[in-house]
């Protein structure tokens, strides 16, 4: 007897969804992800005997959407997703995965996340700024079971981009990156799952030859967006807690608020 099962690799999201969405069949939290390769039936014990391969970073890569897309088109949309910024490491994983599983769909990997199916409101959907911070937590091999609910057959965990901790009277976090460039753009995601506005105002610059231009950076940021919409804290201080580990850094990133 077959035991082949509707099979895709997904990056299950950690994210400040909005609040209030349009009318739809909206997807439960739990549910929402970024398909990497689809496998289409398969069987997951064949599938599971081979090494699946594991990425080559340990951080799990932070990004954010950018705007919704309306599928196939505004005038059928039959399904609501937010496209999401560049991932940087994760595409060449993603290449990885769909050179060893062939995909049963051939088309070449768009970067989204699901967050309703139709019947649609689209001009109700337009409406909502489509500001979505998030990081990707773990890599898993999923089973749709139909409706739109899936169930995680194999997971590989990832070390979070960040994580916020206790600080008298401010806003703290631990962010991790690999060099000064990813520090930069995981503090970003960070400020941004605390007022997601500021996403429309994040710098894509790579050039931190320090922490100094680092939190310099992080400055301008705030400054820009506080002057546009205002911002819920003041400042990001010039904190140098800094330590190195075996494949990256951590700083203690001080919020004033």
């Amino acid at each position: 007897m077959s035991d082949e099962k509707r099979l895709f690799f997904a990056a299950e999201l950690t994210a400040v969804w909005p609040e209030h969405l349009p009318s739809g069949r909206v997807l439960a939290e739990e549910n929402r992800h970024m398909t990497l390769v689809f496998l289409g039936l398969t069987s997951p014990s064949k599938l599971l005997e081979k090494t699946i391969p594991l990425p080559t970073f340990d951080i799990g890569p932070a990004s954010y959407s950018t705007k919704w897309i309306f599928l196939p088109n505004e005038q059928e949309a039959r399904v609501i997703a937010a496209e999401t910024a560049s991932l940087g490491t994760l595409l060449a994983y993603q290449q990885i995965l769909a050179q060893r599983n062939p995909s049963h769909d051939s088309r070449p990997f768009f970067p989204h996340i699901t967050l309703a199916r139709g019947p649609l409101d689209v001009e109700a959907w337009k409406k909502i700024p489509c500001e979505i911070p998030f990081y990707i937590r773990s890599i898993a091999l999923m089973e749709s079971l139909g409706h739109s609910h899936y169930q995680p057959l194999w997971r590989h965990r990832l070390i979070p981009p960040f994580a916020e901790i206790e600080h008298t009277a401010d806003i703290a976090f631990i962010i991790r990156g690999s060099d000064f460039y990813e520090l930069f753009f995981h503090a970003q995601v960070a400020l941004s799952f605390k007022f997601p506005s500021l996403v429309a105002y994040l710098l894509k610059e790579k050039n931190f030859p320090s922490l100094d231009t680092v939190i310099a950076a992080l400055n301008e940021v705030v400054a820009r967006a506080d002057l546009d919409i205002g911002v819920p804290f003041k400042a990001v201080s010039y904190h140098d807690e800094l330590s190195y580990h075996s494949n990256h850094l951590e700083w203690k990133m001080i919020v004033d608020v």
